[in-house]
């Protein structure tokens, strides 16, 4: 496919790409980055999300209200931590 797409156009040169590495670096970086500061609140949650369950099949439902409204805090967007509120 990526041959079909550049059939007929010319590559850059070389010298080019090689100045341009510097972006990749910060642009890589950036998606790593986004990519952490997404995910690792909805995976807090999801561990508090499970440690309320606990509370809550042991019967101390005000424990388990306060932590799962901290789940709720740390990922208000994610359906699965929010049902049992």
């Amino acid at each position: 496919m990526a041959g079909a797409l550049t059939w007929g156009s010319e590559l850059p040169p070389r010298s080019l790409k090689r100045s341009n590495f510097w972006l990749y670096t910060f642009l890589i970086t950036g998606v790593v980055a986004l990519f952490f500061a997404t995910n690792i609140n909805f995976i807090k949650a999801d561990i508090i999300y499970k440690q309320g369950g606990e509370y809550e099949g042991a019967g101390d439902w005000d424990t388990s209200i306060a932590i799962y409204r901290r789940a709720v805090e740390l990922a208000p967007k994610e359906e699965s931590v929010s049902p049992s509120l």
